[in-house]
C-alpha cells in the first residue's frame, strides 16, 4: 500500500478531514486503524482507556514519527493521566506535555488540535494564563469546526472564571459534535 496520500486528522467522533498540504509515502489503512483504536479508546475516559491510548499512539508515532496527530493524542493522555486520574510524576507528565505538543506543531505549525495541546500544557502545568488563551484562540482560528478545540477552550475558560463564555464554548462545541458525551 505505500502509496503516497493526504495526511488526516480525525475529530473526537472519529471523522476523517483531508490536509492536502501534506502528503506523505505511508499506509493509509494502518493509519486509520491505529487512530480509530486510539480515539475509541480515548473517547471511553476511563484510566485503562487512556493508558492503552498511550500504547497506540506510541504505536503510531514508530510507524510514521511524522505523523503529528500521535503526539496531540500523547500530550492529552499525560495530562489527564496527572488531572483527571492522579497517575504518575506531575514532572515528568507535564514534561511529555509540552515536548509532544512542540514535536507536532514542528511537523505542521497549522495543526490546530497541537495548539490547544499547548494551551492546557500551560494552563494545567506553566500556570501560563495568557500563553494558554493564545494557543486556544489560534487553534480555534485554524479549525473554528472542532469540536475538541472549542471543549477546551471552555475549559480554560471555567479555570478563568469566565463562566458565560465556557457555556457558549461548550455549547458550540456540542452543536459541533452532537455525538461527543465529553461535551455535554
Amino acid at each position: 500500500m505505500g502509496e503516497v496520500i493526504p495526511r488526516f486528522a480525525a475529530s473526537s467522533s472519529g471523522d476523517v478531514k483531508l490536509n492536502s498540504h501534506h502528503h506523505r509515502k505511508t499506509s493509509l489503512r494502518v493509519r486509520l486503524q491505529g487512530f480509530y483504536k486510539c480515539s475509541v479508546g480515548w473517547n471511553k475516559y476511563t484510566l485503562d482507556s487512556v493508558n492503552k491510548s498511550l500504547d497506540f499512539f506510541n504505536r503510531a508515532i514508530q510507524i510514521d514519527p511524522s505523523y503529528a496527530p500521535a503526539y496531540v493524542g500523547l500530550a492529552d493522555a499525560h495530562i489527564n493521566l496527572i488531572f483527571a486520574y492522579n497517575v504518575g510524576s506531575p514532572a515528568s507528565g507535564c514534561e511529555k506535555a509540552e515536548r509532544e505538543p512542540q514535536k507536532a506543531l514542528e511537523i505542521d505549525d497549522a495543526f490546530a488540535e497541537a495548539h490547544a495541546a499547548l494551551a492546557r500544557f500551560k494552563l494545567q502545568c506553566a500556570w501560563d494564563w495568557a500563553g494558554a488563551e493564545r494557543e486556544f484562540r489560534q487553534a480555534i482560528d485554524l479549525a473554528p469546526g472542532s469540536s475538541k478545540v472549542h471543549h477546551q477552550y471552555a475549559h480554560y475558560l471555567m479555570a478563568m472564571g469566565r463562566i458565560a463564555e465556557a457555556w457558549g464554548e461548550s455549547t458550540r462545541a456540542l452543536e459541533l459534535d452532537k455525538t461527543n458525551m465529553a461535551s455535554e
